[in-house]
């Protein structure tokens, strides 16, 4: 892939983006990680010749990517992994809290 956005602040998921990246390809990071500090893959990220972005979370920010999610020119839907009912929502929290390789993101359905 040429871009890769890493939104969910996982070590994991960003070490599995930089893997998936083409060389020359973007790696988007936005999400706050638990450590300042985190281990990725420097030297494939360097041998790939990838461009690593930091995004700023900026306030007023939201009103926006809100509307361009309902304007339908941002595909959210693809993010979804896995829905649960309202009687399963302490599973979700759970199974989501793990961060694993399986869910990227859960959604609670009433």
């Amino acid at each position: 892939m040429d871009v890769a956005f890493e939104a969910a602040g996982s070590q994991s998921a960003t070490v599995q983006a930089i893997q998936a990246l083409r060389p020359g390809g973007t790696l988007v990071l936005l999400g706050y990680w638990k450590e300042d500090q985190v281990a990725i893959p420097g030297i494939t990220a360097m041998r790939k010749g990838l461009t690593v972005r930091f995004v700023r979370r900026m306030k007023n920010t939201f009103d926006r990517a809100i509307d361009l999610a309902r304007r339908g020119l941002v595909d959210v839907a693809s993010l979804v992994t896995h829905e649960f009912s309202l009687e399963l929502a302490s599973e979700a929290f759970v199974r989501a809290a793990r961060r694993g390789p399986d869910i990227l993101k859960a959604v609670i359905r009433m």
